[in-house]
């Protein structure tokens, strides 16, 4: 049992992925997730001069930023 990996994630599914993946994956533009970064309004990894996204971040950030309707103006 490993700690770094979730039980439900496939072994063959990277933990983490480059910008144009992850801008890919979050149906953004390369530009606007660089500046949602510059912002420190999405988590990164800084890996020497790379940068890359936790896919777990990414999911999280994502559910985060979710907006659900209120309860009493459906």
């Amino acid at each position: 049992m490993s700690i770094y990996r979730d039980e439900k994630r496939p072994i063959d599914q990277p933990l983490v992925v480059d910008t144009r993946q992850a801008a890919k994956m979050l149906c953004i533009s390369e530009r606007t997730l660089a500046e949602l970064k510059k912002q420190g309004q999405i988590p990164f990894i800084q890996i020497g001069r790379s940068v890359r996204y936790a896919i777990g971040d990414l999911e999280a950030w994502l559910k985060s930023k979710t907006q659900r309707p209120e309860s009493g103006n459906v």
